[in-house]
């Protein structure tokens, strides 16, 4: 499911780390190498309310080419965890981008 969100109100935490998780960002990352549009991406903790947080995929660039990505994204992600399991992704502008780089580097960088 598709949904969009105003990131207005996000705080961003910190990257989202583990061993599940480093084999996820190894996979979008081999993804991303074949994908010209994808300059940077992260996998934050975000907090889009006041009581919840989430893991988002941010990603700068790849505007030309969004819904591919994200049926490609949402795929490896289905493949590597339970399907209860979300992954909200973002396409972020620069403002929000630094908002992020704050608190977490990027995983992949072209």
């Amino acid at each position: 499911m598709v949904e969009k969100i105003s990131v207005s109100d996000i705080r961003f935490l910190g990257e989202q780390n583990g061993a599940a998780e480093d084999r996820l960002k190894r996979d979008i990352s081999d993804f991303f190498r074949q994908q010209s549009g994808a300059l940077r991406a992260y996998l934050v903790q975000m907090q889009p309310g006041a009581d919840d947080w989430s893991v988002a995929l941010c990603i700068a660039g790849g505007r030309n080419d969004q819904a591919h990505i994200v049926q490609s994204v949402s795929s490896i992600f289905a493949a590597a965890f339970r399907s209860d399991n979300h992954l909200d992704i973002m396409f972020v502008e620069r403002d929000t981008e630094d908002k992020i780089r704050r608190v977490c580097p990027p995983f992949f960088e072209q």
